[in-house]
């Protein structure tokens, strides 16, 4: 399997072991602190999309209903 994006780096000389490390725990604290967090415009979006999603069924729903009867009509 390919090194990871720090290791390519290390293994150039591009960064050191010190730069690795900071960056590793920088990432793992930002991680840490918005875990669990939703800020409100994503939880309205999602909410949103969400209600689209129900009423594009109901929609097709309602219009699969409308040919069965009328189908069953015909027959």
């Amino acid at each position: 399997m390919g090194l990871s994006l720090q290791d390519q780096l290390l293994k150039a000389g591009i960064a050191d072991k010190k730069q690795a490390k900071k960056a590793k725990h920088e990432k793992r604290a930002k991680r840490k602190e918005n875990k669990g967090k939703k800020t409100i415009p994503e939880i309205n979006q999602a909410q949103q999309d969400h209600l689209a999603q129900a009423k594009r069924s109901q929609d097709l729903n309602r219009q699969l209903n409308q040919e069965k009867e009328r189908l069953i009509k015909i027959l």
